[in-house]
């Protein structure tokens, strides 16, 4: 029996386009139609965030250069794009139904339509700007112009996916309506002083909040999280993204005169519908962390990716996949889906005190098989809890990859031993006190890589930071 093996990191889900080079498919598959028709549409977006990933894995810098930049902004920006045309079907499959949501070059016309009158839009704040007098009115459309923008480079992101080609861009960039804005914008000395002015932007109610993120990273740092905690005080939130009528992203620069926030409140249908931005002084800052700490190993994550042709896994939190942060004693809940029958183990990279990679107990089955998991015929395509796990000291960042195969892994599984002190399967030997996370990539990779070549692989990374209450 061929074996089809694929590494797969969670941060960027790498699975290929169903359709063609001109379209993209999703698949769901629920107990009620609702449920089915929503999974759908959530794994077509992915699997356009898959086709960016594919094309821009080779970004593992934080550099300022103008490809780089761009190149970042994609691979932002493209885990939320809007879907316009994408037509679903749904079939009753025994108690269940299931969706497949698709996305074609048919559907250019719409985006086309959409960019041009948000070119438009652009075009109408920027006039506006020049004729106010007041700094909160230029201010205000200035930042209507930067909502427009954002949604300009989302629609002409997924028209270029289907084949169409490349829309004028505006005359003004990103950083020039930031810049601007800067220059207008009350710097703020303490985070509750900038945090309440941007909150009077976004008035809706159900918003949840996600941390915002810095540069490549999908770390969520100490500012990222005291961020959270205290915008969401000023907004009207509910507790999770599932429940949530809109959502606010953001990311953040550091600046030699402090920090820059942008956050963006997008709708159901992933539509950027208001943009603010805060400026904050260093005293603001201060007893804040504001750089990432696991930066380079997200750089080794990112090198080398690679695109599964014909089998794929997922995996996922219930609260989703980015900016994925929880305080002390809250449930983490993981679930994975792979849409053909096979095997699977989770190995953890842990980034709390001194680094380490450890697997996960999946069953109670005696050697490496406790660590193997097996998702058969029946529950092929479905998302499948794997229980809940307890965000506990010691706190910090954590990475989680899981290894999936069409045929039996007893024999892939890298060599663990048992910590006395937390009870964990840590790769390595207890002689070195186990393997260095990068180690533990390096060895994974190196077994991938003396398979043969039919094999198929693709890897994505998740990215959890635990913090204290």
């Amino acid at each position: 029996m061929k074996k089809t093996v694929l590494l797969l990191f969670l941060l960027l889900l790498l699975r290929p386009p169903l359709l063609s080079a001109r379209g993209f498919t999703g698949t769901g598959i629920c107990p009620t139609r609702s449920q089915a028709e929503k999974e759908a549409l959530a794994d077509l977006s992915q699997a356009i965030h898959v086709e960016v990933v594919s094309d821009f894995s080779s970004v593992v810098t934080q550099t300022a250069t103008t490809a780089d930049t761009l190149k970042t902004k994609h691979l932002q920006i493209s885990s939320r794009l809007p879907l316009l045309g994408a037509t679903v079907s749904v079939v009753p499959s025994g108690t269940e139904f299931s969706a497949t949501a698709r996305l074609s070059e048919d559907a250019l016309p719409l985006y086309s339509k959409e960019i041009t009158e948000t070119c438009r839009s652009i075009t109408r704040a920027l006039t506006r700007a020049d004729t106010f007098g007041s700094h909160a009115e230029k201010i205000a459309v200035l930042e209507e112009a930067l909502t427009a923008l954002d949604r300009f480079q989302r629609l002409s992101l997924v028209a270029r996916l289907l084949g169409g080609t490349a829309p004028a861009a505006p005359e003004v960039t990103e950083a020039g309506l930031k810049a601007r804005i800067r220059k207008l914008e009350q710097k703020a000395d303490t985070l509750d002083d900038g945090l309440k002015r941007m909150a009077g932007h976004f008035t809706q109610k159900g918003i949840y909040v996600f941390p915002p993120a810095t540069g490549t990273s999908r770390e969520v740092t100490p500012f990222a999280s005291a961020v959270k905690n205290h915008l969401s005080v000023f907004l009207d939130t509910c507790p999770t993204p599932a429940t949530a009528a809109f959502i606010l992203t953001g990311e953040y620069t550091v600046t030699g005169q402090g920090v820059e926030l942008t956050c963006r409140l997008m709708d159901r249908q992933q539509n950027t519908l208001q943009t603010a931005m805060a400026c904050f002084l260093p005293p603001a800052c201060q007893g804040y962390r504001t750089q990432p700490e696991t930066l380079d190993f997200q750089k080794l994550i990112a090198s080398g990716m690679v695109v599964s042709s014909d089998f794929s896994v997922d995996i996922k939190t219930a609260d989703g996949r980015t900016d994925l942060l929880y305080t002390s004693g809250e449930s983490i809940t993981l679930l994975i889906k792979m849409n053909r029958p096979g095997y699977f183990y989770l190995m953890g990279h842990a980034f709390k005190e001194t680094p380490y990679t450890y697997l996960v107990e999946l069953n109670d089955a005696p050697g490496d098989r406790r660590f193997i998991a097996y998702v058969g015929p029946d529950d092929a395509g479905k998302w499948i809890e794997l229980g809940e796990f307890e965000a506990v000291a010691p706190f910090g960042v954590e990475t989680v990859q899981i290894y999936a195969a069409t045929g039996d892994l007893e024999a892939n599984v890298p060599r663990t031993f048992q910590d006395p002190s937390t009870g964990l399967f840590k790769v390595g030997s207890p002689e070195t006190g186990g393997s260095r996370p990068s180690n533990a990539v390096a060895t994974t990779r190196g077994l991938m890589r003396k398979k043969k070549k039919e094999t198929a692989h693709a890897e994505a990374s998740l990215t959890i930071t635990t913090m204290a209450r």
